[in-house]
């Protein structure tokens, strides 16, 4: 368990490269370093005790474009087998304080994978627009996430190895389904 292997000596800070996923846990293990217990023990719906918001600085950097996790306050973490479970880890402080954006990354992200998440990022940005929740800001960040998705989809699906334009279009997509 990475996070019992380093809860004595805090490392400096926790970063996470990959998609969603990958994100996620990296930002389950920042919060979870300074807590005492079972990550379990604070996931939503199922929490037993209220987490303090205390965490170990944590840097996002994506290779997908789908999620937006490395602009939400949420973990999402799930278990497979006897114990099956898909919930949240869940603190306003758990927003990464830095997010490293860079289309470059996304490039050799397989066809089926970016379809995959771009439809994910086009899905919650769709969620965003039409909730009963939303505001002017948030329509205005949506509509330009979902411009972003008809621009860059098709292209970064098709020839994504080698087109950044279409990468960079849905990398910002995703950045906003996040923050929406």
């Amino acid at each position: 368990d990475v996070v019992a292997r380093h809860r004595a000596k805090l490392p400096a800070c926790v970063i996470a490269i990959g998609g969603g996923s990958a994100i996620d846990a990296g930002k389950a293990i920042s919060a979870m370093l300074t807590q005492e217990g079972a990550v379990r023990d604070f996931l939503e719906g199922m929490e037993t005790r209220t987490h303090d918001g205390r965490k170990v600085p944590f840097i996002a950097v994506p290779t997908s474009s789908g999620t937006g996790a490395e602009a939400t306050k949420n973990a999402v973490l799930s278990e497979v087998g006897l114990m099956v479970f898909k919930r949240s880890l869940r603190h306003d402080n758990f927003v990464p304080d830095i997010a490293l954006v860079d289309p470059v990354l996304t490039l050799s992200c397989p066809a089926p994978v970016t379809a995959a998440c771009g439809l994910d990022a086009l899905t919650q940005l769709l969620e965003a627009y039409v909730s009963t929740q939303a505001t002017p800001m948030t329509d205005a960040l949506a509509l330009s996430g979902l411009q972003a998705v008809a621009s860059g989809f098709v292209r970064a699906v098709e020839h994504g190895a080698s087109n950044l334009e279409a990468r960079s279009q849905m990398a910002y997509a995703a950045l906003l389904s996040g923050i929406v």
